[in-house]
């Protein structure tokens, strides 16, 4: 059976934050959404052709966001057990929710946790208040470490967090008081990512009118290179550029992504790739309800990969995970020798001391992960010219 993961979005929040591109919406502009788009995503789910799930083996579920957690705690029950109704799913998977720290209770984490949810993220970001402020989140530091302590009172045992670096204002000291912070907990998993400006958000609106200001690219580098040593003297394994985890803790929902396999998403906006096709839904949700209730289904994007292309970001994006591309594996899968396709990019990066070839894997070296945009450029380029 092939080996997939299933995502579940939930499009809403309490305010959108300077940062984020995600596909989420503001509760409030449209209230009146929410107990329609659980009906939607319920049909939606009920849905699902049989005839594709006959070889599937769910390794994971995600219901991410926006918040999932705006939602009640036993609808959000209801759309977990209508997935474990309908798909082969694998004894002891991974099933995640992201939180915010200012959402739930310990009452519902609780709830949560007894109905099959056995991992959560938690979105910190960071514990100044300052600098949330500046990212726009609606919780403070306090909060941040109440949520955390919370999760951990109603009995999960695999809890991640988000960090972030590269916040306006935000200086080195900032960050290592934020990583020895989260230190304190002695959490699974701790994503800890640079700040990307992306397109049409307001911190992009800001940085165009000049009037964003970031840390440099050298106090940012300061602040990866403090991450990868902080994180990995205190026992976490650093298995993916922005991605730390204690023993037996990566997370299984990710690295679908990043092996480039398969996946199926529910909801609004949500993508889903299967047999090399990609494709999406509507990404408004009234457009989403519309859709599912009207069609049964809601297909509003689909490319199918040629080879080169599959390739090409099965490298993008195995490349971020530190351990790097098995090469057997990639040639068994593509019928390809990675060595003698991509001969030039590989000299060229072996020259300049960004990868390395040992033990049967491509990946990144030191220096490469401090540059890895230009790594993945290389081989992007290939299909994109």
């Amino acid at each position: 059976m092939n080996e997939c993961g299933i995502y579940v979005h939930f499009p809403f929040c309490l305010s959108k934050c300077h940062y984020c591109d995600f596909n989420s919406f503001p509760v409030s502009e449209n209230p009146e959404c929410r107990p329609q788009y659980l009906e939607a995503l319920k049909k939606e789910i009920a849905l699902f052709p049989s005839s594709k799930m006959k070889n599937l083996n769910i390794i994971s579920i995600y219901f991410g966001g926006g918040t999932p957690t705006l939602f009640e705690p036993q609808t959000l029950k209801e759309i977990l057990g209508l997935i474990k109704g309908r798909f082969y799913l694998k004894k002891g998977l991974e099933i995640t929710i992201e939180t915010n720290p200012k959402i739930l209770s310990l009452k519902d984490l609780g709830f949560l946790k007894r109905s099959g949810f056995n991992r959560l993220s938690v979105g910190i970001q960071s514990f100044h208040d300052r600098l949330l402020k500046r990212l726009g989140r609606i919780h403070t530091g306090k909060e941040g470490v109440s949520a955390i302590q919370n999760a951990k009172d109603a009995g999960f045992k695999n809890i991640s967090i988000d960090l972030m670096f590269g916040i306006p204002g935000q200086t080195l000291s900032d960050w290592s008081e934020d990583i020895e912070q989260a230190l304190v907990f002695s959490l699974q998993h701790i994503a800890a990512y640079n700040l990307t400006v992306e397109k049409e958000t307001l911190f992009d609106k800001e940085l165009k009118k000049g009037a964003l200001k970031l840390p440099s690219e050298e106090i940012e580098l300061k602040m990866y290179e403090k991450t990868l040593n902080v994180f990995q003297d205190n026992g976490y394994e650093h298995y993916e550029i922005s991605n730390f985890a204690k023993k037996g803790f990566c997370s299984a929902h990710n690295q679908i992504y990043w092996r480039n396999e398969d996946y199926i998403g529910f909801g609004a906006g949500a993508y889903s790739y299967m047999d090399g096709t990609r494709y999406h839904t509507d990404f408004y949700p009234k457009d989403y309800i519309r859709a599912i209730m009207q069609k049964g289904q809601s297909r509003a994007g689909e490319e199918k990969l040629e080879k080169e292309q599959q390739m090409g970001e099965t490298i993008v994006m195995g490349l971020r995970l530190t351990k790097g591309i098995e090469l057997e594996r990639f040639n068994k899968r593509y019928g390809v020798d990675l060595r003698e396709r991509y001969s030039c990019q590989l000299e060229n990066l072996l020259s300049h001391k960004l990868i390395v070839l040992d033990n049967g894997y491509l990946r990144l070296s030191h220096k490469g992960l401090l540059f890895s945009n230009r790594v993945m450029m290389e081989f992007l380029s290939t299909y994109e010219n």
